[in-house]
């Protein structure tokens, strides 16, 4: 049974008033296992950061045809699915929307690794992963999805 698409509760004021402080980046964490889909948002939570939860392609290609997000950290396999297929959707998303994705994989060959990155990803995990490390990658992918819309917006 999947679970619908939960954000996160929302921390910080919004980015768009006067004076105030920044509203964290949105990352929508794609994973089909529960437990490590709670814990990688906790995670990121804890690191300041808005998780949002998907259990599939099809409930993260919902979030991200609504909602703009800053990163997405994606399983590599999904029911019915590989990450890669999504990697698609989120190469649509071009420009200022385009989101950063890392893969997360258990499966250490480097040639799929060297696939997903060729795909469209901007990182690739591997399983287990180092919590502090995830943050890092993922505060990086969200600093340069801000500064690509930033730069988008400026352009108007």
């Amino acid at each position: 049974m999947s679970r619908a698409v939960h954000p996160a509760p929302a921390v910080g004021a919004p980015a768009d008033l006067p004076g105030s402080t920044p509203a964290p980046a949105r990352v929508l964490v794609v994973e089909d296992d529960h437990d490590l889909r709670a814990l990688v948002c906790l995670f990121l939570q804890h690191g300041g950061l808005a998780p949002m939860e998907a259990a599939d392609c099809l409930q993260a290609q919902a979030v991200l045809e609504t909602t703009d997000v800053e990163v997405v950290l994606l399983d590599h396999l999904l029911p019915g699915h590989t990450g890669g297929e999504l990697l698609a959707s989120c190469a649509r998303l071009h420009g200022p929307r385009r989101p950063g994705v890392a893969v997360l994989t258990g499966d250490p060959d480097r040639a799929l690794a060297a696939g997903l990155l060729s795909a469209g990803a901007d990182a690739v995990l591997l399983k287990p992963f180092d919590p502090p490390h995830l943050l890092r990658v993922v505060g990086r992918l969200a600093g340069e999805a801000t500064q690509r819309r930033l730069a988008g917006q400026s352009r108007r």
